[in-house]
C-alpha cells in the first residue's frame, strides 16, 4: 500500500532513513513528508515508532482534476465503504494549494458531498459528519491540479 509520513520542513532526510529502518519500500523525500510502500504491519509499526513524523497516512487515490466540480466527480468513483459506513462519522482535513479552489473549506466540503452522495446512491443511508469527535478523519491534499 502507498503510505504518506508527514513531518516538518528540513526532518525528510531523517525520516526517510528512519523509513529505511522500518523496512519500507521506495521511499521518496518531497515537501514536509516522505513517501513510501509497505504493507499493514509496517503501517502500524510506523506509527508507533516514527520520531521525526507527525502522522502517517494511507493514500486511498490520485487522480488530476480541471475544475473544481472533478474532485466531486471523481471522488464519487471511490469504494468508500472499504473506509467507512453509513453508521460511523467522518470529518474531512484539507490541505489545497490549487487555482481551483480559493478557500480549502469549499474542497473538504465537496468531498463531504461525493462521499455522502456516494452512500446515499449505494445504500440509501450516509454518514454523519463530527468535526469534533469522528471515527474516521479523511485528509484531503491538492496541489495545483493533483488530488
Amino acid at each position: 500500500m502507498q503510505l504518506i509520513a508527514k513531518t516538518l520542513y528540513g526532518l525528510e532526510k531523517v525520516l526517510s532513513d528512519e523509513l529505511s529502518g522500518l523496512g519500507a519500500k521506495n521511499i521518496m523525500a518531497v515537501n514536509r513528508a516522505v513517501l513510501f510502500e509497505g504493507d499493514q504491519h509496517l503501517l502500524y509499526k510506523a506509527n508507533y515508532s516514527l520520531r521525526t513524523a507527525m502522522s502517517v497516512l494511507v493514500r486511498i487515490a490520485e487522480f488530476r482534476i480541471r475544475t473544481s466540480h472533478d474532485l466531486h466527480r471523481y471522488s464519487q468513483k471511490i469504494d468508500w465503504k472499504e473506509y467507512l459506513d453509513p453508521e460511523h462519522t467522518f470529518s474531512i482535513v484539507s490541505v489545497v494549494n490549487s487555482p481551483f479552489f480559493s478557500h480549502t473549506g469549499y474542497a473538504g466540503l465537496l468531498l463531504k458531498d461525493a462521499i455522502a452522495d456516494w452512500f446515499r446512491d449505494k445504500t440509501g443511508k450516509r454518514p454523519s459528519v463530527d468535526t469534533n469527535d469522528p471515527d474516521i478523519v479523511f485528509n484531503l491534499h491538492i496541489s495545483n491540479d493533483l488530488v
